[in-house]
C-alpha cells in the first residue's frame, strides 16, 4: 500500500535543506524564466545544483530503518556542507525513517 509519509518527509527535508543553504565558496548557478501571464508575474530562478559536492546520508552512517542513525547520519551530513560551503544532502531511493533534525545557525 503506498503511503504519503514517506514522500512529504523527504520533500520537507529537501525544502529544509535547499532553504537553508548557504554558499560560502561558490555559488550555485541559476537558470531565470521569463512568464507571460495575463498577470504581474516575478521571473522565476532555478537553482542548478550539477557542481555542487555532494554528501549521501550513508556515507554519514544512515541505515534503512534504524530510525536514530539516519536521523544523525542526515544532521551529519548537512553540517559537513555547511562547513565546506555548501554541498546537496543526497538520500538514497527507499524508506528511510528519521526523526527531528535540528540545524545549527550558520
Amino acid at each position: 500500500m503506498f503511503t504519503k509519509k514517506p514522500i512529504v518527509t523527504l520533500m520537507f527535508l529537501l525544502s529544509f535543506f535547499l532553504l537553508s543553504f548557504q554558499q560560502k565558496g561558490h555559488v550555485v548557478g541559476t537558470t531565470t524564466l521569463t512568464i507571460q501571464a495575463p498577470f504581474d508575474m516575478p521571473d522565476i530562478s532555478i537553482p542548478n545544483f550539477d557542481n555542487c559536492q555532494r554528501f549521501t546520508i550513508t556515507d554519514f552512517g544512515a541505515i534503512a530503518w534504524d530510525k536514530v542513525k539516519t536521523t544523525k547520519a542526515i544532521a551529519d551530513a548537512i553540517g559537513e556542507a555547511n562547513r565546506v560551503g555548501g554541498g546537496m544532502v543526497v538520500i538514497p531511493a527507499g524508506e528511510w525513517l528519521t526523526g527531528k533534525v535540528n540545524r545549527e545557525a550558520s
